[in-house]
């Protein structure tokens, strides 16, 4: 991965990102390493930000190109 590898890292790299929601109390998501070549893909792309957004529509979705950054790293 690149990048912030925590909330706390992504709020460090940008004092402004600290005081919005998600990063306070909610799930922020960062794309693996794979997806920036994963573009013919993009349907099933489409799907899994679906499955983020709305969990309730998708139970037992995996996820294959998003993790979610945890509170620390």
């Amino acid at each position: 991965m690149t990048g912030a590898a925590s909330k706390a890292a992504l709020a460090g790299l940008n004092p402004i990102l600290k005081n919005i929601g998600p990063l306070e109390n909610g799930k922020v998501f960062a794309p693996l390493l794979h997806y920036a070549q994963s573009t013919d893909r993009l349907d099933e792309i489409i799907l899994e930000m679906a499955a983020i957004m709305h969990p309730e529509l998708f139970p037992g979705y995996k996820k294959k190109f998003f993790m979610e950054l945890p509170d620390k790293g």
